[in-house]
């Protein structure tokens, strides 16, 4: 059991969530807690042969037990045993997706972003931190799936009044959670 965001998550449960979401896709999964001081939920999944996780693949579990970042693995770390070695799992590194260059994402659909997706896909960054780091964001990611709060987008929203010159609503941030909407909207008040 762990706690995230003030709710006592129990990882187990939450990998067994994942598995059931994605079932064709994972052979194995387990969930750790990573990142200090804004914590969130990694999946290190298995993948079965010739398969591979979608953008919003697993939406099934409730929102806040769904992981921030999936990082395949070949096979999850046992002990002699037979049993998860957890520890080994939460000292992998973890992807660094914030490093994609000239304005495309990196993975295999390679979805160019526009020039404001692409500054506001760096500010969302900065905020949250190594959560934003480790997920390859999407336009159609959503601010809170890869590790914001509600915490986190007050603090975006004086960022985007900062950097980009434009004063946005909370309400306004709320209704246009993924990064493409965002992006219109912050472009539509410019």
């Amino acid at each position: 059991m762990v706690k995230l965001r003030g709710l006592r998550i129990d990882l187990g449960e939450t990998a067994g969530a994942v598995l059931a979401a994605a079932p064709h896709d994972l052979a194995d999964a387990a969930v750790t807690m990573r990142g200090d001081p804004q914590q969130f939920l990694a999946c290190h999944a298995v993948l079965r042969p010739g398969r591979r996780l979608g953008e919003g693949q697993l939406g099934a579990p409730p929102h806040y037990v769904v992981p921030s970042a999936i990082i395949p693995l070949e096979r999850l770390p046992v002990t002699p045993d037979g049993k998860l070695e957890a520890r080994a799992l939460e000292i992998l590194p973890l992807p660094d997706f914030a490093s994609a260059v000239d304005g495309r994402v990196s993975g295999e659909e390679g979805k160019g972003l526009t020039p404001m997706e692409t500054k506001l896909r760096a500010i969302w960054i900065d905020p949250i931190g190594l959560a934003a780091r480790a997920v390859d964001i999407l336009p159609h990611s959503s601010f809170f799936a890869v590790g914001g709060s509600s915490l986190l987008l007050v603090h975006l929203l004086h960022a985007v009044h900062k950097l980009l010159g434009v004063k946005v609503h909370l309400r306004a941030l709320l209704d246009n959670q993924d990064l493409r909407s965002m992006a219109k909207m912050i472009e539509n008040q410019k």
